[in-house]
């Protein structure tokens, strides 16, 4: 009530009374949520800004999609650029401070479709769509803290408006070939490397910056189908790319195609670049995506969101974005994958050490069983901790022993040598469990625990840490 409406209506006392605390009942339960600094969008179905918890104008704003990551990260990035505006999204039944609730459908491609319905006309320039985790470099698996960032790529990539005058920002760190769900990783995603400047697809040749095609039955995209074979009504992806994403972009339906995408769905958008396609089409997609917690269509829509926002280029008509592998007869398994792209990995740093300071005084030939361990995909720090043969927690979660990690890494010749050979580090009677010791006592093997050799033995005796490590007395 204005001031001027206050003064120009006048009552009894009992009257004005009743009114004064009505209004003032009113109000705080207006209020309440305002003071909570939590808006509930879950029963919304309207585009103003409002009720999605945005009311002003922003020329660059994070959408974050959060269940129940750390976002405590925030905090430091505000400081380093106030001018973006974070606004998170979160479907935990408690959720953080200053963050919007919604219903724990969908995924994170659920959180990003509810924005731009929600705010379709009030569109900020420049929208970053990410996880709530903090951007770091790695994929974890199974883990929500996994940063998905690629080697040498930062959040201010993303943040920076239009780079070199481009709508569009995603830096392509996977391939997936569809209907056979084949999938193709990044060397500088999998590696921290250093080697990439922000670049959304690798410079070098494909064949040594991107894996060997891969399948596995343990990936998502398979184990769910499979599962939602015996339902009724189950979308595949190609019927789903061509109903839900090509939409009516081209009257041409596809059988196959390779899509490129971000690992974890992250990326960055102008508003122009949205609304090239009409509300009702996202509207649609939100309402594919509303029914389930965890669906399939989620994970489609993470390999699919290159093609949502250009009909003009789609993928499947005008192939992939990146200069990929060519595509085998069959794709390999993901543990042949593994060991080919560690020995993949020394071409690509003779490759692009002449024009990569960080990486040109990387020898290939580690000894230190640190430097080893450390360049291994599975462990993503340089402070290695070998207690009890184990990496630390700060590792990637795909392994935790210490014979698989260093059987992972580039510098580690293990030709010949199958990773379930190699003897597991557990020690007899408690002799040792650290692995520098139990190759250090091998009599095919004449060094210190602290500076380990895994690729010379003795005499010619073994070169081969499975029987280095076997003829160990610990």
């Amino acid at each position: 009530i204005s001031p001027k409406q206050s003064c120009t209506k006048h009552k009894s006392n009992n009257s004005s009374l009743a009114t004064t605390m009505k209004f003032t009942a009113l109000s705080i339960a207006a209020m309440l949520p305002m003071m909570m600094n939590i808006v509930d969008s879950s029963s919304s179905s309207s585009s103003s800004p409002e009720q999605s918890g945005k009311t002003n104008y922003h020329s660059v704003e994070a959408v974050l999609a959060h269940y129940d990551e750390d976002i405590t990260w925030i905090d430091d990035v505000r400081k380093e650029d106030p001018s973006v505006q974070y606004t998170v999204y979160s479907k935990n039944s408690i959720p953080p401070f200053e963050s919007i609730r919604l219903p724990n459908v969908g995924r994170e491609s659920h959180t990003y479709l509810h924005h731009i319905v929600h705010n379709y006309h009030h569109l900020a320039d420049w929208t970053i769509f990410s996880q709530a985790a903090a951007p770091t470099f790695g994929f974890r698996a199974n883990n929500a803290q996994s940063g998905h960032m690629c080697s040498g790529v930062f959040w201010e990539n993303y943040t920076e408006a239009f780079p070199n005058g481009e709508d569009w920002y995603m830096v392509q760190t996977v391939a997936t070939r569809y209907p056979e769900i084949w999938h193709s990783d990044r060397l500088d995603m999998m590696f921290k490397l250093d080697s990439s400047d922000g670049e959304t697809c690798p410079s070098a040749d494909p064949e040594i910056s991107w894996s060997m095609w891969w399948y596995s039955d343990l990936h998502p995209l398979v184990t769910k189908q499979k599962k939602q074979e015996q339902q009724e009504n189950v979308t595949d992806p190609v019927t789903f790319y061509n109903k839900y994403i090509v939409a009516d972009a081209t009257d041409k339906t596809y059988d196959s195609f390779t899509l490129n995408f971000a690992n974890g769905g992250r990326f960055a958008v102008s508003r122009e670049r949205i609304l090239t396609r009409p509300l009702e089409y996202y509207e649609d997609l939100l309402e594919e995506l509303a029914n389930d917690v965890n669906p399939i269509e989620g994970y489609y829509m993470e390999s699919m969101w290159y093609d949502v926002f250009h009909p003009d280029h789609l993928q499947a008509e005008y192939g992939q974005e990146c200069n990929l592998r060519a595509l085998p007869g069959d794709a390999s398994d993901h543990p042949t994958m593994m060991q080919q792209t560690k020995r993949q990995l020394v071409a690509y740093l003779e490759a692009t050490a002449a024009t990569l300071p960080s990486i040109k005084n990387h020898a290939v030939n580690k000894r230190d069983l640190q430097e080893v361990t450390a360049s291994s995909p599975y462990f993503e720090t340089a402070d290695v901790s070998l207690e009890d043969g184990v990496a630390t927690t700060s590792g990637l979660s795909l392994v935790n022993s210490i014979d698989e990690v260093v059987a992972s890494s580039p510098y580690f010749e293990t030709d010949g040598v199958d990773l379930e050979d190699i003897a597991i580090t557990s020690g007899t009677d408690g002799s040792s469990t650290i692995l520098a010791d139990i190759i250090a006592s091998s009599p095919y093997f004449e060094t210190t625990a602290e500076d380990v050799s895994t690729t010379t033995g003795t005499d010619g005796s073994s070169t081969l840490l499975a029987n280095i490590i076997a003829s160990s007395p610990y």
